[in-house]
């Protein structure tokens, strides 16, 4: 497991793990967008599947900030991992290609990659296959 120290301004530092199943997410939001009104925050979270049925989103700092606060991130090892103050369960997402971004339940099959962050279907491997058949055959003619 990955452990992330995070500290702003002159609050305390939070630690955040990450396992090889999660993403880690350090953005910085900006209000603008949203609200005219809304300060720019930080937001520390990581998104991760159990089981592949469900994914969990777990939220360690979610605070306003300023143009000037000044922020450090720095990847630690002996210390312990802080409880989260938010976890929200949602359903694990369908599988979707990355190539075409046909959905699972519109093809006949999809592969994870062994990283597991990419997928293909049935219909571009053998959109593939055929193209590596036929790039063949033209070096073969050479």
């Amino acid at each position: 497991m990955s452990k992330f120290q995070v500290t702003f301004a002159d609050n305390e530092p939070i630690v955040a793990g990450i396992t090889d199943e999660d993403w880690f997410f350090i953005t910085i939001q900006n209000g603008f967008s949203v609200d005219l009104d809304q300060k720019p925050r930080i937001v520390v979270s990581t998104h991760g599947g159990v089981d592949g049925e469900r994914v969990f989103k777990r939220t360690w700092l979610n605070e306003e900030i300023s143009t000037t606060t000044p922020i450090s991130i720095k990847l630690v090892e002996n210390k312990e991992i802080d409880e989260p103050s938010e976890v929200e369960e949602q359903p694990w997402p369908e599988s979707m290609c990355s190539f075409c971004q046909k959905p699972a339940s519109q093809v006949e099959c999809v592969i994870e990659s062994p990283n597991k962050f990419s997928y293909i279907c049935n219909e571009c491997v053998d959109v593939c296959v055929s193209e590596i058949e036929k790039r063949r055959a033209e070096k073969a003619k050479d």
